[in-house]
């Protein structure tokens, strides 16, 4: 028997409200379950357990990490402060004082006109002499002025020069006057530059003896005398006073290369036979040297090597660096390394000398051929202590 149309119907309609009906009871349910939302089959709750497990270490793993890193990083950090600490104390306590910096002031000379350069040691300004016509002119520099022109003149002849310019202790200005005939020259003699623009003939005894045929190309003064270096090394010392010739004969020196201190003559010369450079010491009165010191060996050029001197300070300067020292003494204490002069690349020194306490100046020709002028300021040294390793011999090369 099939069943009636009508019941098919009603079988349907039946069937959807019990499933409806189990629908409702499932919500209800749940609703009436206000942890419904955090219940979930066993495996998802063992997979979600085990990524957070996971996380955690990966986290840990991360943390555990970075806190080694940053420890090794503190500890290697201690111990090389302490390295640089004890080094820089061993340094301290080997060099006497090493200055830790220094300061420089740079300014360019003209190449107009060639010009001489020293320092003023009572007015405590750089001068520079120059040329222009028949007259030599005066200009000053200072580290906060800078240049001053026109501070004095002297008038001289057409067929004269004045050259090798030097301040006395207490400030006069001297040189050495030539007189030129045809390119050759006739006449020299030491004069005198007031700052009223005179020139004062000071007439030395047997200054131009017709057996003294050598050319003046130095003078050195200090107190009432003056040394007086020649063409061909040559030197004699000068008593201004009373205008005659005094001391040892056989003193020989370098030109622009020597001081002039407490009756003595300290130089830079080349030993023949080995053609060793050195620092060599006469007493004027005698002639007889008094000390010398090695400076440098054949392979170097003397052009390298430059000394100065402020009173009887010592400073020497050679491709090792810069050396300080008592112009007496046989030892010399390290004040700087040549490249922490921080100079121009592939420049040349022409020329040092000092100013007021603890200043050199440089005189540097670059490597277009510009000039310029370096003073450096150095901190305040203590000659007294001679801890100095280079310092502990007195035939120690610098």
């Amino acid at each position: 028997m099939v069943p009636a149309k009508h019941e098919k119907v009603a079988i349907y309609a039946i069937n959807l409200r019990i499933s409806n009906v189990c629908r409702i009871a499932k919500v209800v349910k749940q609703r009436s379950n206000p942890y419904h939302c955090l219940q979930f089959s066993k495996e998802e709750y063992y997979d979600t357990n085990f990524q957070k497990k996971k996380k955690k270490k990966k986290n840990f793993f991360f943390l555990f990490f970075f806190l080694c890193c940053t420890a090794f990083l503190l500890i290697f950090y201690i111990k090389s402060d302490k390295l640089i600490t004890k080094k820089k104390q061993t340094a301290a306590k080997t060099t006497a004082d090493k200055p830790t910096s220094i300061s420089y002031c740079v300014t360019s000379l003209s190449d107009e006109e060639e010009s001489t350069l020293i320092y003023h040691p009572t007015e405590r300004v750089l001068s520079q002499f120059i040329r222009k016509k028949n007259q030599y002119i005066r200009n000053t520099w200072d580290e906060k002025s800078g240049w001053t022109t026109n501070v004095e003149s002297w008038k001289i002849k057409k067929s004269e020069t004045l050259e090798h310019f030097s301040y006395n202790t207490n400030g006069a200005l001297y040189a050495c006057k030539k007189k030129w005939s045809k390119g050759k020259l006739v006449k020299q003699s030491i004069v005198c530059l007031r700052n009223n623009g005179n020139i004062k003939n000071i007439n030395l005894i047997h200054l131009n003896n017709k057996k003294n045929t050598d050319e003046i190309k130095d003078i050195r003064c200090n107190g009432t005398s003056i040394a007086i270096t020649y063409q061909y090394g040559n030197v004699k010392i000068y008593n201004l006073l009373e205008r005659q010739a005094f001391g040892g004969s056989s003193i020989s020196g370098t030109p622009r290369e020597n001081i002039f201190y407490d009756l003595h003559y300290l130089t830079i010369e080349t030993k023949k036979t080995t053609e060793e450079i050195y620092l060599r010491d006469y007493d004027i009165r005698s002639g007889e040297v008094t000390h010398t010191f090695p400076l440098g060996s054949f392979a170097q050029k003397k052009e390298d090597f430059h000394i100065t001197n402020l009173g009887n300070t010592l400073y020497v300067l050679t491709p090792r660096g810069l050396f300080r020292g008592e112009c007496k003494s046989s030892s010399l204490q390290k004040l700087l390394a040549f490249c922490e002069l921080q100079l121009p690349p592939q420049s040349n020194i022409l020329t040092m000398f000092s100013g007021s306490a603890d200043s050199l100046y440089l005189v540097i020709k670059e490597a277009d051929g510009s000039k310029s002028i370096r003073l450096i300021h150095l901190p305040s040294q203590n000659l007294s202590d001679q801890n100095h390793p280079e310092s502990n011999h007195a035939t120690q090369k610098v």
